[in-house]
């Protein structure tokens, strides 16, 4: 039986407005951080440029274009730029701040339909708000990148499409998910499996229409998993180095925290049928998270092992689904805190304490957290702020000063060097450069094509920083590279005419014929 509360001190009603609603936005942006050229933002940055661009990476361009080559993503913010008459790195940043506002507005919607009370929704966005830097268990993604990417856009849109699907909204739901589809096939591939579980489980025979569906979706991926090719020579390689990828290589604590969520939204909902009761869509969208969280683990252990002779599932990553699931985790969690300090907290004063303190709790150590990842950068770098980072003044360096034909060679380890902060060398230099080991490995797996020619760059590179001289030239010279950057440190007899106070930009030499 529903207990009948008192109305809360706080007009939280107008906490949810729109102005409330885009401050807590520039203040998650924030607390997030903003680093346009780390990880995997480099890798879009550098796309979108070339084809504002196209004479850009004459070298590289397959590496450049193959990971935005399936989305619209680069064509949406390279026309969005031109239209509104803006530079890419402009576009970016606002693009980041309207997601990170549509990821909290989407929030929002989903808490409306779960919670009737206005101190639950606010507490579902205020959790929303401050968790975005959260890492996704073992995924290697977290909930909002410090960049804009395709990932950034994907998951309002499949929030909002969780929402309608919520009010059986089907037509609706389904257009939200082709959009999100069309900006990132594999985040909405995964994604969708949360949404089919929501709407197995509001048919007539709920569990007979999921054992269905599941049934289903068990055998389309085993015929995907037997007519794909067998996975041989640089695909097995580069699989190697993507633990990611299989669930039986993640540590203890990874699969921890893939399990944990789906227990306690199902432990804390027992307690609540038991005293004030939930309502039908909370306890809907509660059992469609535990199950879809089983089904993916189930689809990744069953057809993404690092043992198996196809690996195109695996290099698909079903473990993403568990990126939508933590945001409904977080939706539904931060609702049962505003429900609770609804409940207890009976006058303004203490309303307010108990908000920031939640609010303090959950930023603080992702805060700080998001400052020991980018130590030597800025936390909020745009491109009219000078570069602290030296690996990036560097890059500058190299755009400004060398030809736009010219091919460069880092060590494929670079962006681990301590106080290189994951900056991306194309993304800042606009210059081509080798295959690296990290990120265009993680291209040359969405691109199995480039596999071979990564496996040849990453090898030529390997090391690059502690060789000798002789070594960098008997590996540089044939790929015909024109100049290396190095740690200051790293010694070389090879002209440089840059240096600072962490790198160095060397000519690599023409061998004598």
């Amino acid at each position: 039986m529903k207990v009948v509360r008192s109305a809360s001190p706080w007009k939280t009603e107008k906490l949810l407005s729109l102005p409330a609603l885009l401050a807590l936005s520039l203040l998650s942006f924030c607390i997030l951080g903003y680093h346009p050229d780390a990880e995997d933002g480099g890798i879009y940055a550098a796309a979108i440029q070339q084809r504002v661009h196209p004479w850009l990476f004459p070298h590289d361009h397959a590496f450049v274009a193959a990971h935005v080559g399936n989305g619209v993503f680069a064509w949406t913010v390279s026309s969005l730029a031109a239209l509104i008459h803006l530079s890419v790195t402009s576009c970016l940043a606002l693009l980041q701040l309207a997601a990170i506002a549509a990821t909290l507005w989407a929030s929002s919607e989903v808490a409306k339909v779960c919670f009737r009370q206005g101190s639950a929704r606010f507490g579902a966005v205020l959790v929303m708000a401050f968790s975005l830097s959260l890492p996704v268990a073992g995924t290697a993604l977290y909930l909002t990148d410090p960049y804009c990417t395709a990932r950034s856009i994907s998951l309002p849109l499949l929030l909002f499409a969780l929402e309608h699907l919520l009010r059986r909204r089907v037509f609706a739901s389904a257009l939200l998910l082709a959009a999100a589809f069309v900006l990132h096939p594999v985040m909405a591939l995964w994604g969708a499996l949360l949404l089919c579980s929501v709407w197995a489980l509001q048919r007539r025979h709920p569990m007979r229409t999921f054992a269905s569906y599941s049934g289903a979706a068990l055998l389309i991926c085993l015929m995907v998993y037997l007519l794909s090719p067998v996975d041989q020579g640089a695909l097995r390689v580069l699989a190697a180095t993507r633990s990611y990828w299989f669930l039986g290589q993640w540590e203890w604590y990874e699969v921890l925290g893939a399990l944990a969520p789906p227990v306690l939204l199902l432990w804390i909902l027992s307690r609540h049928e038991k005293t004030r009761g939930a309502g039908a869509e909370e306890r809907l969208l509660i059992h469609a998270h535990a199950a879809t969280t089983l089904l993916c683990l189930l689809i990744a252990l069953l057809f993404a092992r690092s043992s198996a002779a196809h690996l195109f599932i695996a290099r698909m990553q079903p473990l993403r689904a568990l990126h939508l699931l933590y945001a409904v985790f977080l939706i539904v969690a931060g609702g049962w805190i505003g429900d609770f300090l609804h409940e207890t907290m009976n006058s303004r004063k203490r309303e307010f304490v108990a908000w920031a303190t939640l609010a303090s709790c959950i930023a603080t150590p992702l805060f700080v957290a998001q400052l020991e990842i980018y130590p030597a950068s800025q936390h909020l770098e745009f491109s009219r702020r000078p570069r602290t980072n030296g690996w990036a003044r560097a890059f500058v360096w190299c755009r400004e000063h060398t030809a736009q034909g010219d091919l460069f060679a880092l060590d494929a380890h670079y962006i681990t060097v301590e106080g290189e902060d994951a900056q991306n060398f194309r993304s800042i230099a606009l210059r081509s450069s080798l295959p690296d080991y990290s990120k265009d490995g993680g291209v040359a797996s969405v691109s199995p094509s480039l596999a071979a020619d990564w496996l040849v760059g990453m090898a030529a590179q390997t090391g690059l920083n502690r060789m000798g001289d002789a070594n960098r030239l008997a590996r540089l010279a044939p790929l015909h590279v024109d100049w290396m950057v190095l740690p200051k440190a790293s010694a070389t007899s090879f002209p440089c005419d840059y240096q600072n106070d962490v790198a160095k930009v060397c000519r690599v030499p023409r061998p004598t014929p």
